[in-house]
């Protein structure tokens, strides 16, 4: 249990400031940049749970399903964007918050639940 919240606090920090990184680096992509940004936090959450599973006790083989579904969910995430109640309703909870943590989150809650 513990190497699972481990590793997601790790896929949150890492995957957060790593992809951060690695979207500056791309071509920007108007609208879609989120959705890109999604499917670059996936690979990062499943290329962390790949190293963790070698690391940590308690976490498993992520395999290519894993990384599907982490992509899936964080592009629903980032769909979600999209819909002003959605924003509202967020806001209402946590206060102001960065658009681009809905992929993020996805990604990790998409490794978490598949693996």
């Amino acid at each position: 249990m513990l190497g699972r919240l481990l590793l997601i606090l790790v896929q949150l920090v890492v995957g957060w400031y790593a992809a951060l990184e690695i979207i500056q680096k791309l071509p920007s992509f108007g609208n879609l940049q989120l959705f890109l940004l999604a499917a670059v936090f996936a690979i990062i959450v499943w290329g962390i749970g790949l190293l963790a599973a070698a690391v940590l006790k308690d976490v498993s083989q992520p395999g290519p399903p894993t990384l599907l579904f982490a992509f899936a969910v964080a592009v629903i995430f980032s769909a979600l964007t999209m819909v002003p109640d959605v924003q509202r309703t967020v806001a209402q909870f946590v206060g102001s918050f960065d658009a681009r943590l809905y992929p993020l989150i996805g990604a990790v809650v998409g490794y978490a639940i598949q693996s």
